[in-house]
């Protein structure tokens, strides 16, 4: 498997990882109660953290992408992004278009990685 697709995908994990640490200055300083703050800071923490860790499986761990594990790394990512999308459509009053494409872009980028690596399990099984 050339490198290019997952190095690709691990790139935009870690963007979406530094942007995500970037949201904590932001979101301590949001005029909302207390109780909605941290509720905001935890969904981030569990955000980050999973987006980290794809991140981490497709930078560092591209061999094992091929496999079941790796291949469900990769489902996770594009359901990630694309509930991200739909949910930024469907639930916010007025969606953000760049936040809906970029997450609709990397979640597509995901699912082509997927298509990939299910490929060429089945052409060697």
């Amino acid at each position: 498997m050339t490198p290019f697709l997952p190095r690709l995908c691990g790139g935009l994990n870690a963007a979406f990882v530094a942007f995500h640490l970037l949201l904590f200055p932001m979101i301590q300083h949001l005029p909302v109660p207390g109780e909605v703050r941290a509720l905001m800071h935890v969904f981030n923490v569990g955000g980050l953290l999973m987006i980290g860790f794809l991140a981490f499986a497709f930078l560092l761990c591209r061999n094992e992408l091929g496999t079941r594990l790796g291949r469900g790394a990769i489902v996770l990512g594009a359901l990630v992004y694309l509930t991200r999308t739909a949910g930024e459509l469907a639930f916010f009053p007025t969606p953000n278009p760049v936040i809906a494409v970029a997450c609709l872009l990397v979640g597509v980028l995901h699912l082509g990685l997927l298509r990939r690596n299910t490929k060429n399990s089945c052409a060697s099984a």
